[in-house]
């Protein structure tokens, strides 16, 4: 949903037309490790997702919540 609003909003940020994309692109792993976590047929492809997705959360909250 995060990225869809800012595609329907990427005129609004001020920045050029296809500046919106640079900001979806932090989203693009955690979307494909999402997919490999619920659809990847060997086990052990879903853990990759598994531990990508663990991993992006730790960065965000660490990068983001922790330093602000």
């Amino acid at each position: 949903m995060g990225s869809l609003a800012t595609y329907v909003n990427r005129n609004d940020f001020g920045w050029k037309p296809n500046d919106w994309i640079g900001a979806e692109l932090a989203a693009l792993p955690l979307g494909i490790c999402a997919l490999l976590a619920g659809w990847a047929k060997p086990r052990w492809l879903q853990w990759v997702g598994v531990g990508g997705m663990f991993a992006q959360n730790v960065w965000y909250f660490v990068f983001y919540t922790l330093s602000a």
